[in-house]
């Protein structure tokens, strides 16, 4: 099974794989079942999942697939450097997509992904929850996350990886040292001493301190992506301070020159900054455009930058920022659509809500539009009227008003419906 983002659904040239499993799943029959996980999808987004019979003796017939939120329920609590767990399957080199590492349970331990391509076969995944106190070093007393981790892999090289862990291990090591999500960073630790290890020993091998790339929450569950030059143990900690790049903000609006990109960064603490504007026609793979070095001074000052040369159709942006210490932030993401006329309403966040949601709305040029909300039945509950400036639009929807269920919001101009979305309310 495979999760894929496509600009064109009926051409697959335009098809990116996203994560794939292959027999990840031990709860049905002989362990058959595929079970895949993902992260970091954009709201509003159609993703594609491809499935495949197991072999050419496979029976041809009905198959389940369910699609859940990544809960408490998917992670092990209780697993040891001896449990049991699953080697991925597959063999291809040039597989470039994430790849799911779990327990025997199939719950979830790591994602990993090598931009390079390579053998998902060639990795194996053991971790270590401590039920007991929250542990520290024994020379230094820096406490740690109650979960450490072991990936092996000898031939694969700088690999993005994800590991996940209990938003309840999170708030203990917070309660220790006030450590945060953000605050997070990784500690690998080469192996002198070969082996899944219990706990942190500096006579296990050397260390180093790997800083984290990004971060997510979903429902109790935590987890941190870095990039690692090989594999060993990896402990997580409290090192250095937040990210001191932050975004002001970060806006886009269609011209007649190109797409205006507009932003405001605070460095803080770092006396320099690196800016990579990034671009991206399906939202899920972004590419440099422009790239900028400027001094903590100049960072005071607003941004612009002229995409002049938009791809047809939309385009996503997003800023990344790098500090002096390598440390790496991104932005919210800005849709702009390069089309004569037209509206695409990209995303609603969040969803699901509770109260207050942010509709994205991306305009060809300055336009009236109704927002519609009903119930699935299509009766209709609220309306409100905004018009959108050429380019990126943020709208506020206040639904607090409503009982807990699912909806659907539209949008219609002049010309007609623009697009329906539903959404959960809370």
């Amino acid at each position: 099974m495979a999760l894929f983002s496509a600009t064109n659904a009926a051409d697959s040239t335009t098809f990116n794989i996203i994560s794939c499993d292959d027999d990840n799943g031990s709860v049905v029959g002989s362990g058959f079942l595929s079970v895949l996980y993902a992260t970091g999808l954009t709201p509003g987004i159609t993703y594609y999942i491809a499935v495949d019979k197991f072999g050419a003796s496979t029976t041809a017939g009905t198959f389940c697939i369910t699609v859940d939120e990544l809960a408490t329920s998917m992670l092990a609590t209780t697993n040891t450097c001896a449990s049991t767990y699953q080697t991925p399957g597959g063999a291809v080199s040039t597989y470039k997509g994430w790849v799911p590492l779990t327990d025997g349970s199939s719950r979830l331990v790591a994602l990993v992904r090598n931009p390079a391509g390579g053998s998902v076969g060639s990795y194996t995944v053991s971790q270590n929850v401590n039920t007991g106190a929250i542990r520290q070093s024994a020379s230094s007393s820096v406490f740690y996350l109650d979960r450490n981790f072991r990936i092996a892999n000898t031939t694969a090289t700088n690999v993005d990886v994800q590991l996940f862990f209990l938003t309840s291990e999170m708030a203990a090591l917070t309660t220790a040292d006030g450590t945060t999500l953000s605050q997070l960073a990784v500690t690998r630790q080469t192996e002198t001493v070969a082996g899944c290890q219990n706990n942190y020993l500096e006579s296990n091998g050397p260390s180093i301190v790997i800083p984290q790339t990004s971060n997510g929450t979903s429902n109790n569950v935590d987890w941190i992506q870095f990039t690692t030059p090989g594999f060993s143990n990896f402990y997580l900690n409290k090192v250095g301070t937040v990210l001191p790049i932050a975004v002001e903000y970060f806006t886009g609006a269609k011209q007649a020159t190109g797409n205006s990109l507009n932003w405001k960064v605070n460095c803080n603490a770092s006396a320099s900054a690196v800016m990579v504007l990034e671009r991206s026609a399906d939202g899920v793979r972004f590419t440099a455009i422009n790239s900028r070095t400027e001094t903590s001074l100049r960072c005071l000052q607003p941004f612009n930058h002229i995409d002049a040369v938009p791809v047809a159709g939309m385009n996503y942006y997003r800023l990344k920022t790098v500090d002096v210490d390598g440390r790496v932030a991104y932005s919210n993401i800005v849709a702009i659509l390069n089309r004569e006329k037209g509206i695409e309403i990209v995303s609603m966040i969040p969803n699901p809500v509770k109260d207050m949601a942010t509709l994205s709305i991306a305009s060809a040029t300055i336009s009236k539009m109704d927002i519609i909300v009903s119930d699935v039945a299509g009766k209709q509950l609220m309306k409100q009227s905004v018009v959108l400036s050429a380019g990126s639009n943020t709208v506020p929807l206040n639904l607090a008003h409503l009982a807990a269920g699912t909806y659907q919001v539209t949008g219609y101009t002049a010309e007609g419906k623009v697009k329906t979305m539903r959404f959960v309310k809370q």
